[in-house]
């Protein structure tokens, strides 16, 4: 098992804990995705949910999330939290998400961009 793969697995062990005391995200982090986007209506791809910290601010200014989570405990403590929200959390890695062929206005990972294969991801 790689690096990536075994930390990864780490987070899903401890996802209550990772749930309760890892920390929100500031509003100033969406005014910033909505300088590039509208959110209200768009169809989000988020990479990496946890839990869903992030996923709740999405939500909350209006979009339809589409959430990867690898994490089977994880996914599933954000399909708990998260409810009957406009979201659909899916267990799978990025590099392993096969959608349905609808476009996406907006592709997001608040911190999990890192956790992607340096081969699939984007480099500037």
């Amino acid at each position: 098992m790689n690096d990536r793969n075994r930390f990864a697995k780490s987070f899903d062990a401890i996802a209550l804990d990772y749930d309760e005391y890892r920390p929100g995200y500031g509003d100033a982090m969406f005014d910033d995705l909505e300088n590039v986007v509208s959110l209200s209506g768009a169809r989000v791809l988020e990479i990496g949910c946890g839990t869903g910290q992030a996923t709740r601010g999405l939500l909350a200014r209006g979009a339809h999330v589409v959430a990867l989570e690898p994490g089977r405990t994880l996914a599933s403590l954000a399909r708990e939290r998260l409810g009957a929200m406009d979201v659909t959390v899916r267990e799978t890695t990025f590099e392993g998400f096969r959608g349905d062929g609808t476009p996406f206005d907006l592709v997001f990972a608040a911190t999990s961009f890192h956790w992607l294969d340096a081969a699939t991801r984007w480099q500037h």
